[in-house]
């Protein structure tokens, strides 16, 4: 559903309206505006890493983990959201960045992961004891997320 006003409503002043002279433009932005921030507050986590792409998110190896969507810096599982998150696997990092729908790039993931290394699942690849921070790295580079 779209709230954004339609350019009419922006520049007009609807002196009559019941709420006793409010401009109409104040209430659709401050109902506009209370709309983002509950999204971003909802969506947006610490060092705005929800603008960067799972590559950049995953590009440190220390930001990389196996066997859980996230973990802290005591490198216990811990929510993928959480500010106390430092690193995540490679469906976790997806699931935090959202750039894009999850569905799209899980797709893009596991194309890629089929076509350079013959896999059979984004979680099955990560957490192999085989796969390492490069070949995640070959994998997001070709996925393009």
């Amino acid at each position: 559903m779209d709230h954004s006003p339609s350019p009419d409503m922006l520049h007009s002043n609807h002196s009559n309206s019941p709420l006793g002279g409010t401009r109409q433009f104040d209430l659709i932005s401050n109902s506009s505006l209370l709309q983002s921030l509950l999204f971003l507050e909802k969506h947006s986590s610490i060092e705005g890493v929800e603008i960067m792409t799972v590559k950049e998110l995953l590009s440190d190896p220390k930001r990389w983990t196996k066997h859980a969507n996230a973990r802290d810096s005591n490198g216990q599982d811990c929510n993928l959201r959480s500010p106390e998150a430092v690193c995540w696997c490679i469906t976790g990092a997806m699931s935090k960045v959202r750039n894009e729908s999850y569905e799209a790039m899980y797709h893009k993931v596991m194309k890629a992961i089929i076509k350079l290394f013959d896999g059979n699942g984004i979680v099955a690849f990560n957490d192999d004891p085989n796969t390492t921070h490069e070949m995640v790295m070959q994998v997001l580079e070709e996925a393009g997320v």
